[in-house]
């Protein structure tokens, strides 16, 4: 959500939270499922193995983390930090780009991603 306003942040937030929240327990797997299938992972059947216990996730748990997620920009703060960042992505990141992968990259590259965690940790 690099290109929206605060307040589309809080209103896409929002709205998450409420898709999320209201969803009868049948409605909340089969987005567990889609999820996974179209931004979770590049393997169908993996995929189909960890949304199932994506779903057992407490469901306004998840919503309320997810909107909080979504609400959140800081990016403003980044510059302040004073420990390390490594910035993990399934594209785009200066850091680690382990392409082929989707978010979840930790599941579609593991050695890949392993690797990269210990570098970093060992680095620092």
């Amino acid at each position: 959500m690099d290109n929206v306003t605060p307040e589309q942040r809080t209103a896409i937030a929002a709205q998450m939270r409420n898709q999320l929240e209201n969803a009868s327990p049948d409605a909340y797997r089969a987005q567990q499922l889609g999820y996974m299938r179209k931004v979770g992972t590049l393997d169908p059947k993996l995929a189909e193995t960890v949304a199932p216990l994506n779903a057992r996730s407490d469901q306004k748990a998840v919503a309320r983390y997810m909107s909080e997620d979504a609400a959140a920009d800081f990016r403003p703060a980044l510059k302040h930090a004073t420990l390390p960042i490594l910035e993990i992505s399934p594209y785009n990141a200066a850091d680690f780009s382990a392409g082929p992968s989707r978010h979840y990259v930790m599941l579609d590259q593991p050695a890949a991603f392993q690797k990269t965690l210990v570098d970093f940790v060992n680095a620092h």
